[in-house]
């Protein structure tokens, strides 16, 4: 075993053999591992049991380190100091050894300090993630055969290995398949007519069973076939290459896929939820990376779905009274805005390295609050004060009033709309999340353009430049052109405000420890 310089190796030290041979079981024994590779083995019991003689005599337990100058005698109480300053290993022989002779509470409460676990049985390593999951532990399993199934199953994440031998690259299928083909294209010299007519010859004489008590023909060599009748001889093109092979049932394009490889499925890819092709650990790096941007993902959208409710609740209930009603153009609008928004915020990709930061371990943290209700705040300022705004200049006849009338475009319901749509471009903004666990919204062009896009069209209505724009978002003109620009003011300094005061509360959060998500 390769175990770092600065670690420490649990060992099971047989107490009769050190009374009988003093100091001979402390020492190494160097074998050859497969491969003709020698390895060093750190300490007796870590490696290779003991004599049968000794196999009933009680064991001592001892922490060796790697240059034997260290000895430490097992403690459960010591193990957490001790793996602050070294890396603690054991074998699968120390823990059974420990199993049998004083129990699972002696060696439970070490595990999760343990780093290295070598050579262990199925049912160890199943033990393991039991022990871990019981202290809390979010556990991940890699495992690429049979042995690793139980602990698969245990683990909260499982990662099945491909190992190489159950991967088949498509190179050698193509080269099959080109083979295959050359034959079918080479035409038939007079040696290979030579031997169809012996094979001919040969099987003449046989008659199949159900042909028995017929008249069975003479055997007759099959012609000979020259290069002008084969595709060789026709323009000198040869026969069409095909572009598709199957294989395992699948029509596979060659053109296409030329790195794709076909994978056998083992045992360890039932048990997992998870697969890589690659048979390298380095696939939990890129497990966690899609999980936290996923996971954060998700807790931006609820963000935005929070806030876009409240506001909307307002909107629709207490402006409800006032006439306040949008038509079927800026509906239409407005849906399909925030339907590109959240399909955009959809397609956002980890970033290549993994964070040292973690996020956030739950939805509902103080920070989450506080952002919650301090952008709703400012929306609520802002929506009120347009909507004061915009109460002189709108007609207060029976018909303007009435909730279940036809809509007629007003300053109110004009004013109302432009804000809104506006506080749902601010909440995008201020809600997106972005490094250290995603591609930054400068990196996210879809998604930023579309909501650059969105507030420039809206500022232009609010200005009332283009009539015909207007019209057809069917927004009233606004009464002078000073209200068009405190309106456009009131727009902005909303969305300079919300943006502003969510990455200050995140800032201010960004250090406050969380409760560990263990």
């Amino acid at each position: 075993h390769k175990y770092p310089s600065e670690s420490l190796v649990l060992t099971a030290v047989s107490t009769s053999t050190a009374t009988n041979d003093g100091e001979s079981d402390r020492t190494s024994a160097d074998t050859k591992g497969e491969g003709g590779r020698e390895m060093k083995e750190k300490a007796s019991g870590s490696a290779a049991a003991p004599p049968a003689s000794s196999s009933s005599s009680p064991f001592k337990f001892e922490w060796v380190s790697v240059d034997r100058q260290t000895r430490i005698t097992y403690d459960p109480e010591q193990t957490a100091s001790l793996a602050r300053k070294f890396d603690l290993c054991v074998s699968g022989f120390v823990v059974e050894k420990m199993l049998e002779q004083e129990g699972m509470a002696y060696i439970e409460g070490s595990i999760r300090f343990i780093k290295v676990f070598a050579r262990f049985s199925p049912s160890q390593k199943e033990l393991v993630l039991l022990s871990l999951k019981g202290h809390g532990l979010t556990t991940l399993m890699c495992g690429d055969g049979t042995n690793d199934v139980g602990a698969l199953k245990q683990a909260h994440v499982g990662v099945a290995l491909i190992s190489s031998s159950n991967l088949i690259p498509l190179s050698s299928i193509q080269q099959g398949h080109h083979q295959n083909h050359q034959n079918r294209k080479q035409p038939f010299s007079s040696s290979s007519s030579s031997e169809l007519r012996r094979r001919g010859s040969a099987r003449a004489g046989k008659i199949h069973p159900r042909a028995r008590g017929r008249k069975q023909p003479g055997a007759v060599p099959p012609p000979q076939i020259t290069p002008a009748e084969t595709g060789a001889g026709r323009g000198g093109g040869g026969m069409r290459e095909e572009k598709k092979v199957k294989v395992f049932g699948m029509e596979l394009d060659l053109e296409e896929e030329q790195e794709l490889g076909i994978i056998r499925l083992g045992d360890a890819s039932i048990a997992a939820p998870f697969t890589s092709k690659r048979p390298y650990v380095s696939a939990v790096a890129h497990i966690i990376r899609q999980g936290r941007c996923a996971l954060v993902t998700t807790y931006q959208m609820f963000r935005i779905l929070a806030l876009n409710c409240l506001v909307s609740a307002y909107s629709m209930s207490v402006l409800y009274l006032d006439g306040v009603k949008y038509g079927d153009t800026q509906m239409t609008v407005a849906s399909l805005a925030i339907t590109l928004f959240f399909f955009f915020i959809s397609r956002s990709t980890p970033l290549k390295q993994l964070s040292a930061e973690r996020p956030a371990a739950r939805l509902f943290e103080v920070g989450f609050f506080v952002e919650i209700m301090g952008q709703f705040a400012v929306h609520m300022v802002t929506l009120l004060t347009a909507v004061a705004w915009a109460m002189p200049h709108t007609p207060r006849d029976k018909e303007t009033l009435d909730p279940d009338g036809l809509f007629k475009p007003n300053v109110l319901n004009t004013v109302v709309f432009l804000i809104s749509t506006s506080m749902t471009v601010a909440t995008f903004l201020a809600n997106y999340r972005g490094h250290p666990f995603m591609i930054s919204l400068r990196e996210n062009k879809l998604l930023l353009y579309s909501l650059l896009s969105t507030e420039l069209l809206l500022l232009v209505c609010a200005l009332d430049f283009l009539r015909p724009l207007n019209y057809l978002m069917e927004l009233a003109p606004m009464p002078t052109v000073q209200f068009g620009l405190s309106i456009f003011g009131l727009m902005v300094a909303d969305l300079t405000v919300a943006v502003g005061f969510t990455w200050a509360v995140r800032g201010a959060f960004a250090n406050v420890p969380r409760p560990s998500d263990r």
